[in-house]
């Protein structure tokens, strides 16, 4: 099933969230949240993007997030795949994780 389209923030801000496909878990510990963090960091870092504020989860999570130049797809499309494999690595689970 695919989302509907993202409209676009006249103020630039975006509530952003993300679940574990079929609500599993997505990080098994501290370490999988700093990872996430870091690559968002990182990839948000290039896209001029702001994190206003997150909330991460056992299964999803939460970003508040201030995009003027509307790049969050391409990051956000960066860091979930990149993360998914690694997770996918470490946790031997096979399959889509988001």
């Amino acid at each position: 099933m695919t989302g509907t389209a993202r409209k676009i923030s006249q103020s630039g801000y975006y509530h952003v969230t993300a679940r574990g496909n079929g609500r599993q878990l997505i990080f098994e510990d501290d370490n999988d949240r700093l990872l996430l963090l870091d690559k968002l960091q990182d990839a948000f870092a290039k896209g001029d993007i702001k994190v206003i504020c997150w909330c991460l989860m056992e299964n999803h999570f939460h970003l508040l997030v201030f995009d003027e130049k509307q790049a969050l797809s391409v990051a956000f499309q960066t860091v979930l795949s990149s993360y998914a494999r690694l997770y996918n690595r470490k946790t031997g689970h096979l399959g889509h994780l988001f």
